[in-house]
């Protein structure tokens, strides 16, 4: 995802912590925390107001890599619930996600897109892009070289 950990909104991220029922507390020391973040921008030496910072989880905080991950959680359970994708002995390995990068595997080409048009999707309503240039498609047997319907991601082929 294309600067992923820059577009977590603040009050999205609370929201989602709600609906995981953590403590109150913790979430009051979560908003307190962010609501003090603020930044100015300088060019050629001089300052800009000082503005408030609404979206982001910090570059390097301990509870950042957590935090975007319960803020993605959705693409995760969406793929899971769709039973698309890759299963072993009833566990999901259809997709696999570290930090901002997100591997799907699929046994077909086809279950393969519909499993992007899920992730479009929640990407969609978390206001985040998928980086197209940095995305590929790997295929693995004996038919890899045959030649087959492209993969799409927001509607620009992905390499093969």
């Amino acid at each position: 995802m294309s600067k992923a950990f820059d577009k977590v909104t603040h009050n999205g991220l609370y929201l989602k912590l709600m609906k995981r029922n953590i403590l109150q507390r913790f979430l009051m020391v979560l908003i307190n925390w962010y609501s003090k973040c603020y930044a100015a921008v300088r060019w050629n030496g001089i300052f800009s107001r000082v503005f408030d910072i609404s979206c982001g989880v910090r570059q390097g905080g301990v509870l950042s890599p957590i935090l975007f991950a319960v803020y993605v959680d959705d693409i995760i359970v969406n793929l899971r619930e769709s039973q698309m994708g890759c299963s072993i002995n009833g566990l999901y390995i259809g997709c696999v996600m570290y930090a901002d990068d997100l591997l799907l595997l699929s046994a077909s080409l086809t279950s393969l897109q519909k499993m992007i048009s899920i992730c479009e999707l929640e990407v969609h309503y978390l206001d985040m892009k998928f980086n197209v240039s940095k995305s590929m498609v790997l295929r693995l047997g004996r038919t890899y070289k045959q030649l087959c319907a492209g993969i799409t991601v927001w509607h620009k082929p992905v390499i093969c």
